[in-house]
């Protein structure tokens, strides 16, 4: 009775085992981010940024791509000056 009852245990453990193995072997990663500033004033700013980074864990090695990109748009304003009139 005792064996029977080891070798189930032994066996589910196994099984518990290679199971969260699999489960922890992540091969691809994805992060992504987002922003935005909006500013006025004198100025009017605008800038907008965003991202995306993907890691792919091999048993030998890692690769990393990432892509990042940035835009800018600013517009200013001046009051005219006394010798433009």
């Amino acid at each position: 009775m005792k064996l029977k009852l080891l070798s189930v245990l032994v066996a589910a453990s196994a099984a518990t085992n290679a199971f969260a193995e699999d489960a922890e072997q992540k091969t691809w990663e994805v992060t992504s981010e987002l922003g935005a500033i909006v500013t006025s004033g004198n100025t009017e700013t605008t800038t907008l940024k965003g991202g995306i980074k993907v890691q792919h864990n091999l048993e030998s090695w890692n690769n990393e791509y990432k892509l990042d990109g940035i835009y800018k748009d600013c517009l200013l304003y001046t009051s005219p000056s006394p010798r433009d009139s």
